[in-house]
């Protein structure tokens, strides 16, 4: 459906249309994209199956932090500053930023504690890796750990950080904080998450029926 509706639209826009105009075939609308994401049970049942202690952590990490799998991967024990409690995403020599832009991020008690006993046991620059070599992504480990917790959603490293946003959000975060967090140029980025809100908060309204 949302091939045909492409195809429409294009052709409608470049006048390819134009001699069928009295069939007054309606414009399509682009369905707005719905993030997925883990409902705060979700995410409890998926960290009980994670058995890789590195990788529960950097799990854990990225729900407070809302940061990109990209950035976790790329996270340095430099960008951490314990005293400020905060995490720079900044560029490396093997690695940009999304949008090439630096932002900080402030520290929650549970993510700088997660920090904590990560740097106790370090052993290279890299925070979530145990060797010299940055871990790319920890998608296997949570497509095991979704297995094993029965759940039928397709569990992957970004989800996590859609999982942030819509947790921040029903907890009463505003828009724009989480704008910054997350480092979305523009808001309507952000707003999408509210799509995903509205529809969470009218299943729970809906289960007291049941």
């Amino acid at each position: 459906m949302g091939l045909v509706r492409k195809i429409v639209n294009f052709a409608k826009d470049k006048g390819y249309m134009s001699k069928y105009a009295e069939l007054k075939y309606p414009m399509l609308d682009e369905p707005k994209k719905k993030h997925a994401f883990l409902t705060f049970e979700e995410f409890d049942a998926l960290k009980e199956g994670v058995t890789y202690d590195l990788g529960l952590k950097r799990m854990l990490f990225g729900r407070l932090t809302g940061m990109r799998p990209a950035e976790l991967t790329y996270l340095t024990w430099n960008d951490i500053d314990f005293h400020l409690k905060t995490v720079k995403v900044q560029a490396k020599e093997e690695w940009r930023p999304k949008t090439n832009e630096e932002r900080v991020i402030p520290l929650s008690r549970n993510a700088l504690g997660i920090l904590q006993e990560l740097y106790e046991k370090r052993k290279g620059r890299w925070v979530f890796s145990t060797s010299d070599r940055p871990v790319k992504s920890i998608r296997t480990a949570l497509k095991t750990a979704a297995k094993k917790a029965g759940l039928s959603k397709r569990v992957s490293p970004n989800m996590l950080r859609h999982t942030f946003a819509t947790h921040a959000l029903l907890k009463g975060a505003d828009l724009e904080s989480v704008r910054e967090i997350m480092g979305h140029k523009d808001i309507a980025t952000t707003q999408k998450y509210l799509h995903s809100i509205q529809e969470h908060l009218r299943k729970t309204v809906e289960n007291l029926d049941s």
